[in-house]
């Protein structure tokens, strides 16, 4: 709507109107009058207010007490100038018309528009001969617009045969008439009668050395149009538009009228051209720097919203580098941040460019920060500065960051006055209390929230979920999980339908079965699981509660869970974990066979699932549990020659398990093949290393020996194996397994010739598993004492009666140690020694004469080693036959 300076005008007639009195009256007069001409407002409204004192009589006083008046409202002392002409009005006299404008103004300007129409109607129909009549009109309408009076509005101005337009009409190239009409139209164009609006301001024929007038009618043809859909008619009345205010050198017309063509692409999507247009009010010369920079910020908030963000940062870098004397320099920097930082977040995982970016947001920051200290953007500045270090800390794992973002959100906190912004500092302190583990400190902070910004919308509505949701959080690291129950409560009551309340009552759910609490736990997910039936998380949290009788062991009542919910999430994207699971369930309850179709068809429903390895090994095992050595070095193959599961744990495992299967099935070269590619692979696990050797060293120890010549090789060969563990793995506890491994080697050596201190070496290979400081396994100490029982009795072969007596004993002693003794930790000895080592002991007993003692430990161990009792009980036969034998001589 077209707006006059209706004061001015008004003013300026009533300074030259009226006779003065003689000095000194018309001195005070003039200068009065004077200051008011000059603006010195206050001063004039003081002289005007001393005049009408000192000479109440005046001719003048009327006039003083209207420029009195008039000086008030500039100042906008509208109240006071009301009052002051209401009081006077009455006695106005030839000055009424003048003080009713004048009043209308004051009362208009404090926005009581009503008031203003009902004075400005009182002029026109009151005051058929003042000057003002015709301006009067203009502005009663322009208030009945104001009040959205807008058929009123028309029907004043438009009626053809109304007391107004025969006014307006009398004066076609009056500025008053001129306006009404634009009024008109504009009132026409508000009221949803765009074609009516279009009809008047195309009627309307300013006179020709008035440019701004037709820039004025072409302005307002080119809003209408566009408001009718007519974009072609739009775009062509605003190019006129322009060149109008480029002809009459009026750069703010041309930045009204591009502003409008750059409003209107992007009302159609052409933000090309609407960027073309801010950027011709950029470059205006001759425009204020508060309309280019706006032109500027406009330009980068549409490339921004748009995708654009490259160019956005481009066009405000570019701008900042120019605009060398730009006041809002510290706003303009912060807003170049906060677009580096979307860059950061828009480029995804890409490390390099992300930080690279934020480094930029952080220069800007740092300028602010540092040079503007006095800037009422900086608590911004401080928020942005923190956000450059969450999403580094963030993006890159690293404490550090997360640490000076707690901190700068620490001071923009301080610096920010209560706001939504102020907010957020608050919340995101928080947040990165908790990535501290500081999660009482954060507690504090999200309660801040909560409490100190109840009355902000956009707080309650962009944060109070998520508040509530972290102090859930924080509330269960701190062990409080009554208090997590109480803040889950509040949210619910709260945001009853919020993902994030739905998030949150998950977690709370998850962190119960966390700590143990699984009848609680499945209450909460049994609850979810009712409340939210349509929820995006109901297979998640129907997974869990699945889970939970897992956990207490109900095996079966979980298979059972497991197979309703795929029945129920046929199509969620957890189907092949859940699969998984329902196979390792039913494993437990004892249903291997059916586990095993389930692992089978996983791997081919599945095979580029995470799971899809685990599941192919787990088919191997159960194949090398049975026995079915083929079947299972079969499956174990299908994982570590599987290319898209190389590299993986499970690779390497089923690598190592196919070649204990090929040795079980004494497949000795594929096991030695195995294993040697297992220890030449670089990526092999370091704690699988070992376990290869060993099994490369057993390999050698158990592959037939063929011909005579080379018959120590398997034995030399499996020795520096086990040597070589022992030295490269001594930290290892399988390094004394190997020691005890190597002097097995040692004995194995020790009857020929060229090894003649074999016998010393295997024993000290014995000695030193038996008197290591470590924890060892059953197996060793009795793979040990075992050892050294059998070298004990070879040294004693060739030794006189005595000496061979005094070793067989000590052998004796060692098997004994087997047969009676237990380890540290309660378990008994291993049975396969054990029964070696109860042969052996019976065996010595018997030639050592103590045949009474064997008896004893033959009928022990066949209570103890059942499994051999045809074993013991066969020697026992024999005893009893040889004491009947010795009986019948006697």
């Amino acid at each position: 709507m077209v707006r006059l300076c209706t004061l001015t005008i008004a003013l300026s007639i009533l300074l030259v109107r009226g006779l003065l009195a003689a000095e000194p009256e018309e001195d005070a007069f003039q200068a009065a009058a004077a200051a008011l001409r000059d603006k010195f407002y206050e001063r004039a409204e003081d002289q005007f207010g001393a005049f009408a004192l000192k000479y109440p009589g005046s001719t003048n006083l009327t006039r003083a007490i209207l420029f009195q008046a008039q000086a008030r409202h500039f100042q906008k002392k509208h109240d006071a100038a009301v009052s002051l002409l209401q009081t006077h009005l009455p006695k106005a006299g030839a000055l009424a018309d003048q003080f009713l404008l004048m009043l209308g103004e004051a009362l208009s300007a404090k926005g009581d528009h009503a008031g203003a129409s009902e004075q400005y109607a009182k002029l026109f129909n009151e005051h058929a001969s003042s000057p003002l009549r015709l301006q009067a009109g203009y502005l009663y309408a322009s208030s009945l617009y104001e009040q959205r009076k807008l058929d009123a509005a028309i029907d004043f101005l438009g009626k053809a045969d109304g007391e107004f337009r025969k006014l307006a009409d009398a004066a076609p190239q009056d500025r008053f008439s001129f306006a009404s009409r634009l009024l008109l139209a504009d009132a026409q164009l508000a009221s949803g009668k765009a074609s009516d609006a279009v009809a008047t301001a195309a009627a309307i024929a300013p006179a020709e050395d008035k440019p701004e007038w037709h820039w004025e009618r072409l302005d307002l043809l080119a809003r209408a149009e566009l408001a009718r859909t007519n974009t072609a008619a739009a775009l062509a009345h605003l190019t006129n538009a322009v060149a109008v205010a480029q002809k009459a050198q009026r750069p703010r017309l041309q930045a009204q009228s591009w502003n409008l063509e750059a409003e209107l692409y992007r009302k159609v999507g052409r933000t090309t051209n609407a960027v073309s247009a801010y950027e011709k009010i950029a470059g205006l010369e001759g425009l204020p720097i508060d309309q280019r920079r706006l032109a500027v910020l406009k330009t980068v908030e549409l490339l921004s919203a748009n995708g654009a963000l490259t160019n956005a940062i481009q066009r405000l870098e570019t701008y900042l580098v120019g605009a060398t004397n730009e006041p809002a320099a510290d706003l303009l920097k912060v807003k170049a941040a906060e677009l580096w930082i979307d860059q950061a977040r828009s480029v995804g995982g890409a490390a390099s460019l992300a930080t690279n970016a934020l480094a930029q947001a952080r220069a800007h920051l740092s300028v602010v920060i540092g040079q503007f200290t006095n800037s009422a953007h900086l608590g911004r500045a401080w928020l942005n500065r923190g956000w450059t270090f969450w999403e580094e800390g963030t993006l890159l794992d690293q404490i550090g960051f997360i640490r000076e973002a707690e901190s700068a959100f620490r001071e923009a906190s301080e610096k920010l006055t209560r706001s939504d912004d102020q907010a957020l500092a608050i919340f995101k302190m928080a947040d990165a209390q908790v990535r501290l583990n500081e999660p009482a400190a954060a507690r504090t902070n999200y309660t801040r929230v909560l409490k100190d910004f109840t009355d902000l919308p956009q707080v309650r509505n962009a944060l109070y979920d998520k508040t509530y949701a972290q102090l859930i959080r924080a509330s269960i690291e701190l062990k409080d999980f009554s208090g997590a129950e109480i803040y889950l409560r509040d949210l619910r009551e709260a945001f009853p339908n919020s993902p994030t309340t739905e998030e949150a009552m998950f977690s709370f759910g998850n962190a119960l079965m966390t700590k143990g609490e699984i009848a609680k736990a499945r209450a909460v997910y049994q609850e979810f699981a009712n409340f939210y039936p349509s929820s995006r998380l109901q297979g998640e949290v129907r997974f869990a509660e699945a889970r939970t009788h897992a956990i207490e062991g109900d095996f079966a009542g979980a298979v059972t869970k497991h197979e309703t919910w795929l029945q129920v999430f046929a199509n969620h994207p957890l189907k092949a974990e859940v699969e998984f699971q329902r196979g390792v369930l039913l494993d437990k309850a004892g249903r291997s066979t059916n586990a095993l179709t389930v692992f089978t068809n996983f791997v081919a429903q599945f095979p580029a699932h995470t799971l899809a390895p685990a599941a192919q090994t787990w088919v191997a095992d159960y194949y090398h549990a049975q026995e079915l050595w083929p079947f299972a070095e079969q499956n174990y193959q299908r994982v570590f020659q599987n290319t898209n599961w190389a590299g993986s744990s499970l690779a390497y495992y089923s690598r190592m398990m196919a070649a204990r299967t090929a040795f079980r099935r004494e497949g000795y070269n594929d096991g030695k093949s195995y294993l040697t590619n297992l220890l030449n692979d670089p990526k092999c696990p370091a704690d699988l290393k070992p376990e290869a050797w060993f099994a490369l060293g057993d390999i050698f120890l158990e592959e037939p020996i063929t011909g005579s010549t080379n018959a120590l090789h398997n034995f030399t060969q499996a020795a520096a194996v086990f040597d070589r563990i022992v030295t490269q793995y001594a930290t290892n506890e399988i390094a004394m397994l190997a020691l005890a491994k190597k002097g097995d080697c040692y004995f194995q050596m020790a009857s020929h010739t060229n090894y003649v201190d074999s016998y010393t070496i295997a024993s000290n290979a014995y000695g030193t598993v038996l008197s290591s400081p470590s924890k060892l396994s059953t197996k060793a100490r009795n793979q040990a004492e075992f050892g050294l029982g059998r070298v004990l009795e070879k040294v004693a072969e060739n030794k006189p009666d005595a000496e061979r007596t005094r070793l067989k004993k000590a052998a004796l002693d060692h098997y004994l140690n087997i047969v009676y003794g237990a380890a540290e930790d309660g378990s008994k000895s291993d049975l396969f020694y054990l029964k070696l080592a109860g042969r052996e002991a019976g065996r010595l007993a018997e030639e050592l004469g103590e045949v009474e003692a064997a008896v004893g430990l033959y009928k022990r161990l066949s209570k103890e080693v059942p499994a051999s009792r045809s074993l013991w009980e066969s020697r026992l036969s024999l005893l009893e036959n040889a004491r009947e034998a010795k009986s019948a001589v006697n």
